[in-house]
């Protein structure tokens, strides 16, 4: 089983989660704000 590091996580998911984010709020800052924060609560 291979470990990711969160580096990795973050390069794999963030357009996914960007995308999503985008879908919700249809706000480009909006939606980098709530990605960051979706990867910081992953972080932790």
């Amino acid at each position: 089983m291979q470990v990711l590091n969160f580096e990795d996580i973050y390069h794999d998911y963030w357009k996914k989660i960007f995308r999503l984010c985008m879908g919700y709020v249809n706000d480009d800052d909006a939606a980098k704000d709530l990605c960051q924060e979706t990867f910081v609560a992953v972080f932790q």
